[in-house]
C-alpha cells in the first residue's frame, strides 16, 4: 500500500511538472514568431543578408546598419572555428601576427557561438549570426516570462512582460547599433530566475542552474557580468541582512498580529477564532499593555484594534489612559485559559467562501498549520484536518518535527483526517507538501484546500474527566 502511494505520488508530481514545462514551451513558441515578425524580411534571406553591418561596402552580403556587425560576425566565426578545431578560443595569432593576442577582455559572446554552432555547420556564419538576433528576441522575452511568473503567476501577464522588455527601446537600440553582446541579454533574466528559485529552497539542480546562468553571463559580456554582480550583492543584502523583521514566532499568532498591525481580526478562519481561542492565544503570548499613537494612526486602524480587544476581553475596550497623542489599554491576563490551539502558517492563500458560505483556504506546494502548546512537556495531540484536493487526488506528505509521518491520499471530495502526533512546548509547525497545478481562473498554482483544522489532547481530556 505504501509502495503504491509513493508510485502514485511520483506519477502525479511528474504530471504537474509536464504541465509546467508545457506552459513554458507555449510561451517560448509565442516569442519565436514575434522575433521573426520584428526582423522581417530577414527570414527570407537568412543566410545571404546580415542583420546590421557596414554601410556602402560592396561584397557577398548586403549590409544594413553599423560597422560593429562585421566585428561581431568575425567573433562568431572565430569562436565557432576554435570550438570545431579544439583551439583555445580566447587566444589567436590571426590578430597581431605572429605574436598573437589574448581575447579574455574582448566581447566574444562565446555562448552565442555555442548555441548557434549547429546552424553554423549547416548554413554558415551569416545564418548563425542572424540566429543570434532571433534568439536574442525570443530568449530575452522568455527569460522575463519565467522571472515574472515567479511573482505574478498566470500566463498572459508574464507573457506581456516579456514582450515589453524584448521590444523595449533599450533592447532595440542595442540591435540598431549592432551591439550583439549587449543585445543578447537573455542570460540576465534567466540568472535572476535561478536566484529566485534558489531563494525558495536549495537543491543541486537549482545551484547548478544558477551557476550555469552566471557562467553564461560572464562569458557573454563583462558589462552584463558587472551588472549581475551588483544585482547579486543587492539581492544578498536585502534578502539576508536588512529590511527583515526578526523572527518572532508569537507575532504570527492571529491575535498578536491583529494587535501589532492594527488590522481587522477575521471572524473565523480554517482554525477557530472564538473568544476561548483568543484567550488561549493571549495566555500563550501575554500582552498586558497596548499603547497607541493616535496622531500617527488612522481612525480605521484604531477601530480595528478596539474591536479586537473587545472580542478578547468580552466587553467594550476602554482606555486606561488617553491624551491628545497617546491611548493606553490594559488587558487582563487569562492565566486559567491556557490550552493548545492552532493557526495557519505559511503557504496559504486568503480565506474564501463558496456559495453555501463554507469557509476555506487554498494551499501552495508547501503549507503549514501551527500548533501552539503551553505545556512544558511533550504530549500527544489529536490533529483533525478536513481537506480536499484540486481537480485530482494528490498524495500529500505530512511532516512534523523534521520527520515524515505519512503520505495522505487527498481526493477532490472533502475528507477529515485524524492524526495522533507528539507536540512539544512552544510552536510546532505541521508541514503539508502536495503537487500543484495551475488554476487559470485565478492565475494561481494550488494543491489542496483546507476547510477546518483543529487540535485536541486526548490524555488531558481524560484527566479532566
Amino acid at each position: 500500500m505504501i509502495r503504491a502511494q509513493h508510485l502514485f505520488r511520483e506519477y502525479t508530481v511528474a504530471g504537474a511538472r509536464v504541465r509546467a514545462v508545457a506552459i513554458d514551451l507555449l510561451a517560448l513558441t509565442c516569442y519565436l514568431p514575434l522575433a521573426l515578425l520584428v526582423t522581417w524580411t530577414l527570414a527570407l534571406r537568412f543566410n545571404t543578408e546580415l542583420f546590421g553591418g557596414i554601410d556602402n561596402i560592396p561584397g557577398r552580403f548586403r549590409f544594413a546598419g553599423y560597422e560593429e556587425a562585421g566585428l561581431h560576425l568575425w567573433r562568431l566565426w572565430w569562436v565557432s572555428e576554435a570550438l570545431l578545431h579544439a583551439v583555445h578560443p580566447f587566444w589567436t595569432d590571426l590578430l597581431f601576427y605572429p605574436d598573437g593576442v589574448q581575447l579574455y577582455v574582448q566581447t566574444l559572446s562565446a555562448p552565442n557561438a555555442v548555441i548557434t554552432l549547429p546552424i553554423y555547420l549547416l548554413a554558415g556564419p551569416v545564418a548563425a549570426f542572424n540566429t543570434v538576433i532571433v534568439l536574442g528576441f525570443a530568449l530575452t522575452g522568455f527569460g522575463i516570462f519565467l522571472l515574472a511568473r515567479q511573482y505574478a503567476g498566470g500566463f498572459w501577464g508574464p507573457l506581456l512582460c516579456g514582450v515589453l522588455v524584448a521590444l523595449g527601446p533599450f533592447h532595440l537600440g542595442q540591435l540598431q547599433n549592432s551591439h550583439n553582446h549587449l543585445f543578447s541579454m537573455q542570460w540576465i533574466p534567466l540568472y535572476l530566475h535561478a536566484l529566485t528559485l534558489l531563494d525558495e529552497r536549495g537543491g543541486r539542480w537549482r545551484i547548478g542552474y544558477a551557476a550555469g546562468m552566471a557562467t553564461l553571463v560572464v562569458l557573454s559580456d563583462w558589462y552584463w557580468a558587472s551588472v549581475c554582480g551588483v544585482l547579486t550583492m543587492v539581492w544578498m543584502i536585502i534578502g539576508g541582512f536588512i529590511a527583515r523583521r526578526p523572527a518572532y514566532p508569537s507575532f504570527d499568532i492571529p491575535l498578536i498580529r491583529a494587535i501589532g498591525t492594527m488590522q481587522e481580526l477575521p471572524d473565523d478562519d480554517i482554525t477557530p477564532l472564538d473568544r476561548t481561542t483568543l484567550m488561549a492565544m493571549q495566555c500563550f503570548a501575554p500582552v498586558r499593555h497596548v499603547v497607541v499613537r493616535t496622531d500617527l494612526t488612522t481612525q480605521r486602524e484604531q477601530n480595528n484594534l478596539e474591536q479586537t480587544l473587545t472580542r478578547l476581553i468580552g466587553r467594550p475596550a476602554v482606555p486606561a489612559y488617553e491624551d491628545a497623542a497617546y491611548r493606553r489599554y490594559e488587558l487582563p491576563l487569562f492565566v486559567d485559559a491556557c490550552h493548545p490551539f492552532m493557526y495557519p502558517g505559511k503557504g496559504w492563500h486568503a480565506v474564501e467562501r463558496n456559495t453555501e458560505m463554507v469557509l476555506y483556504r487554498w494551499a501552495d506546494a508547501e503549507s503549514q498549520v501551527i500548533i501552539a502548546s503551553p505545556h512544558t512537556t511533550s504530549v500527544p495531540a489529536l490533529v483533525s484536518l478536513r481537506l480536499a484536493a484540486y481537480q485530482t487526488t494528490r498524495p500529500t506528505e505530512l511532516w512534523s518535527d523534521n520527520r515524515l509521518w505519512g503520505v495522505l491520499g487527498i481526493s477532490p471530495e472533502p475528507r477529515t483526517f485524524r492524526l495522533l502526533l507528539p507536540v512539544n512546548h512552544g510552536v510546532n509547525p505541521i508541514i503539508l507538501r502536495a503537487p500543484t497545478a495551475p488554476d487559470l481562473a485565478s492565475n494561481r498554482m494550488i494543491s489542496i484546500v483546507a476547510f477546518r483544522v483543529s487540535v485536541a489532547y486526548p490524555a488531558l481530556t481524560e484527566e479532566k474527566r
